[in-house]
């Protein structure tokens, strides 16, 4: 038995978000300012949440230094909450009892939003 082909290759493509056209135009009928369409399409496909994970790793990293960075390495960011790998049990107590929440409030004091609302430290798996 044989699988049916798609009539075209643009039919197995995945839909793609929906066009901006409607929403370049400001009030009066003038173009919207080029920044605010691109914010609209990184919104639409989901790229800015990547974006905005970035900054906050690069966040971390900054707050806590590069010395602690490596071995406390930010690794995902969803639904407000930040994981960070360790690379050893002294530092995940450390970092659990003593310094994570102050990171945290630092992190979002550089922002300057409250995106993280909790951080989960992990030992990092040796391979």
């Amino acid at each position: 038995m044989t699988r049916p082909r798609p009539a075209s290759r643009a039919a197995a493509r995945p839909p793609s978000p929906e066009p901006l056209a409607p929403t370049t135009v400001a009030r009066g009928g003038r173009p919207a300012p080029l920044g605010d369409a691109v914010r609209r399409y990184l919104s639409a496909t989901g790229l800015d949440r990547r974006d905005k994970a970035a900054s906050i790793y690069a966040t971390w990293d900054e707050v806590v230094g590069p010395e602690l960075a490596r071995t406390a390495r930010a690794t995902s960011f969803r639904h407000g909450t930040l994981v960070v790998e360790v690379a050893s049990s002294a530092l995940l107590n450390e970092l659990v009892g003593f310094t994570g929440e102050d990171y945290r409030a630092r992190v979002n004091t550089l922002l300057g939003r409250p995106d993280i609302r909790r951080v989960t430290f992990r030992l990092r798996r040796r391979t």
